[in-house]
């Protein structure tokens, strides 16, 4: 039987860069009998090709659909998914590959996919990578103090933010197994230590047949060391805490490479104590109904990890100075 694969993130696991290995590599994952929708002008989006080629900001091809189910026109989506689900012909045999992190916690909407993809004579499955709560809270709080709302602190963000449960995992898997039963949800700790060769992108083609090798895909330019020091966040939850929103975009915007330090002092600044004793709490518990109802095949060393975190470490040294100077830039 024909599959229809649904990569649906989690938000901070690769998944730009996965999707942008899929989109340089067209011609290989048809010869392989994919079908890898990626043409989206006619619905009035960017192509994938060209998102890829350009180096623009990649969202998956189920990017489209999720605009067009949560912002319209209503009109357009059975089109879409018509286009979508039908691989061209000569290739009606073909497995289908969807990607999007925006589904994950839209539990409505991958629902739709699964079902519209039944109709249409494939089985889903669905493939989500997740990244263990001490990792993915500061990561979707970051992502949040730079593209969305800013908050007090980790905890704070956790708490309040109703619409999106973020790093409830098992909650918003077993939603999703209630609204279309049966379906095929393969969860993957995103971890080195964990994936095949300590690699997304060899591990995401193993779950979908191991039809192409990683060694023979072109992979995008590197670019997972960019990013923003810790006095760029915290300079942006000033500005915006202050309403200074051309400061906040021009802060939003800076790219800058960072070392592995860099990226440790962002972590311990806040990941702190008091967050580690909430995630235990509230996480922790829950995390043992995911490893019994959706990674049954873990092994001891996997189902430890998840019954863990990280221990905290000694908060970095700011530089108050550069936040000001920060506070003064301009787009």
């Amino acid at each position: 039987m024909r599959r229809c694969y649904i990569h649906t993130g989690h938000a901070k696991t690769a998944t730009s860069y996965l999707q942008y290995c899929l989109h340089l590599n067209p011609e290989i994952f048809a010869e392989a009998g994919y079908w890898l929708p990626a043409e989206f002008a006619p619905f009035g989006f960017q192509d994938m090709a060209e998102v890829a080629a350009t180096g623009g900001v990649m969202c998956g091809n189920l990017a489209p659909m999720h605009a067009l189910m949560c912002e319209g026109p209503g009109e357009m989506v059975d089109p879409m998914f018509a286009y979508l689900l039908t691989p061209p012909g000569g290739r009606e045999s073909a497995d289908v590959i969807l990607s999007s992190e925006l589904f994950f916690y839209y539990v409505f909407a991958t629902a739709r996919v699964v079902n519209n993809a039944r109709r249409r004579g494939f089985l889903p499955e669905i493939i989500v990578y997740l990244p263990r709560q001490d990792h993915g809270a500061i990561s979707a709080f970051l992502q949040s103090v730079r593209y969305h709302h800013t908050s007090p602190g980790v905890v704070e963000f956790l708490v309040h933010d109703d619409f999106i449960p973020y790093c409830q995992y098992y909650r918003t898997l077993a939603k999703l197994r209630a609204a279309v039963p049966e379906i095929v949800i393969r969860v993957r700790t995103f971890a080195p230590a964990f994936l095949r060769d300590g690699d997304i992108l060899s591990d995401f083609l193993a779950q979908i047949g191991g039809r192409v090798r990683a060694a023979d895909l072109r992979r995008p330019d590197e670019r997972s060391n960019q990013g923003l020091l810790l006095e760029h966040y915290e300079a942006l939850r000033a500005a915006k805490i202050l309403g200074q929103d051309a400061a906040a975009a021009a802060v939003r915007d800076l790219r800058v490479e960072l070392t592995r330090e860099d990226r440790a002092r962002v972590r311990a600044f806040y990941y702190r104590p008091y967050v580690r004793r909430y995630l235990a709490a509230h996480f922790l518990p829950a995390n043992e109904a995911l490893l019994a109802s959706f990674m049954p095949g873990a092994d001891a060393t996997e189902q430890e990890y998840w019954r863990t975190l990280d221990e905290t470490e000694a908060a970095p040294v700011v530089d108050y100075g550069m936040i000001n100077g920060l506070l003064r830039m301009r787009p």
